[in-house]
């Protein structure tokens, strides 16, 4: 019996063409996650897609490149939810 974690990550075709509008410069793909740039402001976020846990998207980001590490930012049930908090993290950015 395969071990639940150790199974492939399947990201939907809706999740896959989400991740790449062009609101992201796409940085990397894997299996588990998606690393993007936000074109405005430029921060920087890793999305990951897991099987266990309270969440099955869980968000990192960093505001620049030149930062070494990602902080969690938070955890949602969706890749819509995930693009939604982004984008309002964004506007707030950019107003504030």
């Amino acid at each position: 019996m395969e071990h639940e974690i150790l199974r492939r990550i399947i990201w939907t075709k809706d999740e896959r063409k989400s991740l790449k509008d062009i609101y992201f410069e796409v940085l990397r793909i894997t299996d588990r996650y998606y690393e993007l740039r936000s074109r405005n402001p430029g921060h920087q976020w890793i999305i990951i897609k897991q099987r266990t846990g309270n969440y099955s998207i869980i968000l990192y980001h960093k505001h620049t490149r030149d930062v070494a590490y990602y902080h969690r930012q938070c955890g949602t049930h969706t890749v819509k939810q995930a693009i939604t908090i982004i984008k309002k993290h964004d506007t707030y950015v950019l107003h504030h």
